[in-house]
């Protein structure tokens, strides 16, 4: 253990747990330079940071003392209203995102004790797997196998619905309208729902649909002219994005749903006012998961939870569609 900020973080953690009280002195130099094998400059780097951070206090001529048994240091990195992070099991620290998107600045998460990352993209992930084994991670709403996790079950609840589906209209025809943008959260939808399609040995149809709203409506009135079938299509969207384009289409054809046509998507939570409808739909509670997410890491750094990824079922609402 070389690194200044390396030796922080473990000292820090021994406060923490109680191996250094509170109001006691620190081991004295000598002893944690033989500890630690590292240069004076490096340890004295190390008692500097955890003082600027109030974790110790030096008292002149009498040695460092611990301050005070503080909550962890714990960063978050993720685009997230500020009171979701409050009245957390844990304190959690909104990490500016130059800190986290400049390589040169990565060195400065290394200040906290363990790192939250919400909905990381693939850059973000990168920076996660270079940092890992140096402080305690835990991945919120990604599932990788490789990182310690916590995520509404995106792929299981795209199984599930499709399950529902087909127990609901054997004959169905499953359609999965897929979004251009080849997201994470996207992937492990249609994955799911291929899941729920093999699993009834059914052939299924994948219609990628465009951007804008107008292409969106053009691409769908295309699709169901080609299809030229009277079996009722089973409709599965990635995400509410689609969602306005489909509403149009359907008071075009007059569709029957749950007759005709069956519809679902996610994350929305819009009304019928909105829709016309009370669109069936998975949601995801944001605000939960960071709180259950703090307390996973509070476990974690105390020693009780192997942070391994656990998945949490997301919000279901069966609607009119």
């Amino acid at each position: 253990m070389d690194n200044y900020r390396d030796i922080a973080a473990e000292l820090r953690r021994r406060i923490r747990k109680g191996v250094y009280k509170n109001d006691t002195a620190l081991p004295s130099r000598m002893e944690l330079l033989k500890e630690f094998n590292v240069a004076r400059s490096t340890l004295d780097r190390a008692v500097a940071l955890l003082s600027a951070s109030g974790d110790v206090v030096s008292r002149r001529g009498s040695g460092t003392y611990v301050n005070s048994i503080a909550d962890y240091r714990v960063g978050f990195i993720g685009r997230t209203p500020e009171q979701n992070l409050r009245g957390c099991e844990i304190a959690l620290t909104h990490i500016p995102e130059e800190w986290v998107e400049q390589r040169s600045e990565n060195s400065q998460l290394l200040d906290f004790d363990a790192l939250i990352w919400l909905q990381p993209d693939r850059n973000y992930l990168e920076i996660a797997r270079r940092l890992k084994g140096k402080r305690p991670q835990l991945i919120l709403n990604r599932m990788e196998d490789d990182l310690p996790g916590l995520s509404f079950d995106h792929r299981g609840a795209y199984k599930d619905i499709i399950l529902r589906r087909l127990d609901e209209c054997p004959e169905g025809i499953p359609v999965f309208l897929r979004q251009r943008r080849d997201t994470l959260p996207a992937r492990y939808r249609l994955n799911g729902f291929a899941d729920g399609c093999r699993e009834k040995e059914r052939f299924y149809e994948i219609w990628h649909m465009p951007d804008e709203f107008e292409e969106k409506v053009t691409e769908l009135r295309r699709r169901l002219k080609e299809l030229k079938s009277d079996k009722p299509l089973l409709i599965v969207s990635d995400s509410l994005f689609h969602t306005g384009a489909v509403m149009v289409v359907a008071r075009e054809q007059k569709w029957q749903w749950k007759k005709t046509h069956f519809y679902s998507d996610f994350d929305n939570d819009y009304t019928e006012a909105v829709w016309g409808v009370n669109v069936t739909s998975f949601f995801q509670d944001t605000s939960s998961l960071i709180q259950e997410g703090a307390k996973r890491m509070k476990r974690m750094l105390d020693g009780k939870d192997d942070g391994k990824l656990t998945l949490i079922p997301a919000l279901f609402r069966n609607g009119d569609t």
